[in-house]
């Protein structure tokens, strides 16, 4: 799979880390995976897909949001930090971060990796 899902212990952030092309299925397989690891206390998660390329429309983005919105097993109050490498996944991680405003859980894309783990760190508690 281009998306591998490790818990770190120390923080208990879920890193979910991509490579490669992307597609919609392969991102709501992941996001299955993300929600069914051991370990995982449901609170923080950082995508690292930097390297990801993303092969969506912004009707996927949409639908991958609703997906995520509807199906997540993650708490009220929950973190979710992406990392995008390109503009064009920026992009389209942003149109996912507005779909899913309405949401539990706040989502927001970065461009650098310590200011996304930075942002996590501040939730009160990602155990």
């Amino acid at each position: 799979m281009p998306i591998t899902i490790t818990v770190d212990e120390e923080t208990g952030i879920a890193v979910g880390t991509g490579s490669g092309e992307l597609t919609l299925d392969e991102m709501k397989a992941a996001a299955r995976d993300l929600w069914n690891t051991s370990g995982f206390g449901r609170k923080c998660v950082l995508w690292d897909v930097r390297r990801s390329l993303f092969n969506a429309t912004p009707s996927e983005v949409r639908e991958l949001a609703d997906f995520a919105r509807t199906g997540s097993r993650l708490e009220p109050g929950a973190r979710m930090a992406f990392v995008a490498g390109g503009d064009l996944e920026f992009g389209l991680i942003r149109m996912f971060e507005v779909f899913r405003e309405d949401d539990k859980v706040e989502t927001y894309v970065f461009r650098d990796l310590e200011q996304a783990w930075a942002w996590l760190r501040e939730a009160a508690d990602c155990h």
